[in-house]
């Protein structure tokens, strides 16, 4: 499974696989089998602490880095051991919303006690948001992809006994970093030029009316011919 990386994570593919490796560690961890290589989280994902098994600070990661070759460079495991002299069957199943771990074997009568986390060194988040633009995303959108969480050192403390036998005492020391609200945000919109309107002037109250222009006189028809004397006629 994959997701999303932030350049405060780290450049490597991340998602849903931390999700196996902490539950598996969680069904091992109260089988009472000794870990042998365990890794935990930058930053704390409370839902790792779900009761009835999680506990704040018992988590588990795994990653591999590779360069811009393809090799790999470094790796993060979890690893544990088998000491119950047997064979161990491992069987998984998942829903929509679940993932379980049933681990399968001899019967060894240990008993596993575990004192609550003891929880120090609080570094506190800082709430200003982050958010980095991803051409990707619809324009004008915007997705929280971290929540901002404190920094702290959780430690917890693991032992398996057998009657009164102490088999195994073990403290697990988890150190996490502050991390903050971190949001993908897409392109912003662009505005569309728009038209300027054309002023028509418009007549205010109390200013004269423009006087109206004066019709041209009526043009003069000049005389075609000169009018000839009407001769009398005489009388008689």
């Amino acid at each position: 499974m994959s997701g999303r990386r932030s350049p405060f994570c780290g450049p490597s593919v991340g998602g849903g696989i931390c999700q196996v490796a902490t539950t598996l560690f969680h069904s091992v961890f109260w089988a009472g089998l000794p870990i042998v290589e365990r890794h935990w989280h930058l930053y704390w994902i409370p839902r790792y602490g779900q009761e009835p098994k999680g506990m704040q600070g018992l988590d588990a990661t795994i990653d591999q880095v590779f360069d811009k070759d393809g090799k790999l460079t470094s790796a993060v495991d979890f690893r544990f051991k088998n000491s119950t002299e047997s064979y161990l069957l491992i069987q998984a199943r998942t829903d929509k919303k679940n993932l379980t771990f049933q681990i399968y074997g001899k019967k060894t009568g240990w008993e596993v006690k575990v004192d609550k986390p003891r929880i120090d060194n609080v570094v506190k988040s800082d709430p200003t948001p982050v958010k980095q633009l991803d051409p990707k995303m619809p324009i004008g959108s915007e997705m929280l992809i971290e929540s901002a969480q404190d920094g702290f050192r959780a430690q917890i403390t693991r032992r398996v006994t057998a009657g009164n036998a102490v088999i195994e005492q073990e403290t697990f020391t988890s150190t996490y970093r502050p991390s903050r609200n971190v949001y993908l945000v897409g392109p912003r919109p662009t505005a569309s030029p728009t038209a300027s309107p054309t002023r028509t002037p418009t007549a205010t109250a109390g200013s004269p009316s423009p006087a109206a222009s004066p019709s041209p006189p009526p043009e003069l028809i000049a005389p075609t011919g000169t009018p000839k004397p009407v001769t009398p006629t005489p009388s008689r």
